[in-house]
């Protein structure tokens, strides 16, 4: 419709022009026909000067929270860019298909020395990975009449999509080893605590004890840096996650089973606990296992499940191996059902799992729910 507009206005001033014979009118014109003819030009040449790119090429969200997403972009011409266009797409790696989004934006010139993001908001419906990609820019001209765009290519990245944890209420059984280990070496994120071996040095966070702190090495660095220790851990858990009970386990089962595993592990860490946690890798054939001692490892832990094809038949994980499982320490499944040391505690419902974490109490001394 500008162009419409546009090219209507120019040949109006022409007509009135060569009627009148106005030479106002004729340089008014010639100005106006100067100007659509850059406006033509630009575009073409300014797309090549503006480069999307992805601020990471991994990012971590929560499902069902609202999160922002920026694409930065630079501009390497002199002249800044009013209006840009840019379509991207997103999709689950289960998925087929691309979702498209447009984005608008501008970004100065190459003067300036800085760049400029176009972002957007988004809510992820379950856990997982997804997939990001630029398809396509469009440049417009200081007008927006014309504009001209570029196929982009090789400009992905992923998100990982992961529950929020739960602070699961939980009455915990005596300390000892839920597990085939007896003891094994851990460290605690619970500031303050006085162990007994230097495991790693780390930044100065309030609550620490001040004796814990390198002093050489803060000395060095200009900031505070503490020692962190370890110590010999009996309080072990054996957690199996049993992906074979749903033979073919839909997208909400699997999303429902990370919700419950996501809580469980960050709400045992709170009573600095162990746990060795296990299950089924389809490419290696056979059961992973893995420690975790601390919050800051179960985020990670839940990533690499993301990452694997979990999913299994009764025949690929041993009857034997779940009852092992289930008679020392913890197994959780795919229907949701979550038992330790031969006693269920609790079989949950994907549609109100979120619920039942949050607000039920559980209690693993053999008190029930």
């Amino acid at each position: 419709m500008k162009k419409i507009i546009a090219f209507l206005l120019l040949a109006i001033t022409w007509y009135f022009a060569g009627v009148n014979r106005q030479p106002a009118l004729m340089t008014a014109f010639v100005c106006f026909a100067i100007a659509l003819a850059a406006g033509f030009i630009l575009p073409r040449v300014m797309k090549y000067f503006l480069h999307p790119e992805l601020p990471v090429k991994t990012s971590i969200a929560y499902k069902d929270t609202e999160t922002e997403f920026s694409v930065l972009s630079e501009n390497k011409a002199i002249f800044p860019i009013n209006r840009y266009k840019l379509t991207l797409g997103m999709k689950y790696r289960f998925q087929d298909k691309y979702t498209v989004k447009k984005l608008n934006g501008s970004v100065s010139g190459k003067s300036t020395g800085q760049g400029a993001s176009a972002a957007f908001y988004f809510s992820a419906p379950y856990s997982g990975l997804m997939d990001i990609e630029l398809h396509r820019i469009r440049v417009y001209d200081y007008l927006s009449v014309f504009s001209s765009s570029k196929k982009l290519s090789g400009k992905s990245g992923e998100i990982i999509i992961l529950p929020y944890p739960k602070d699961m209420k939980m009455i915990m059984p005596s300390f000892g080893a839920y597990s085939h280990l007896s003891y094994v070496d851990s460290s605690s994120d619970v500031k303050g605590e006085d162990l007994s071996e230097i495991r790693v040095i780390r930044e100065y966070q309030h609550g620490d004890l001040t004796r814990h702190i390198h002093r050489n090495y803060s000395a060095r660095t200009q900031k505070l840096w503490v020692k962190e220790y370890q110590k010999e851990n009996d309080f072990i858990f054996d957690l199996l996650l049993d992906s074979s009970a749903v033979p073919s386990p839909g997208t909400d089962d699997l999303d429902a089973f990370y919700e419950l595993a996501m809580s469980l592990l960050w709400s045992i860490m709170s009573f600095s606990a162990v746990v060795n946690v296990k299950w089924f890798d389809k490419t290696r054939g056979g059961l992973t296992e893995t420690l975790i001692s601390s919050r800051t490892e179960v985020e990670p832990l839940i990533t690499r499940l993301l990452r694997t094809d979990i999913r299994c038949t009764p025949k690929e994980l041993s009857g034997d191996e779940i009852r092992e499982s289930m008679k020392k320490g913890m197994v959780v499944n795919t229907r949701l059902e979550w038992f330790f040391r031969d006693d269920i505690i609790y079989s949950f419902h994907k549609e109100t799992i979120q619920t039942e974490l949050r607000d039920m109490s559980f209690d693993l001394t053999g008190g029930g729910v």
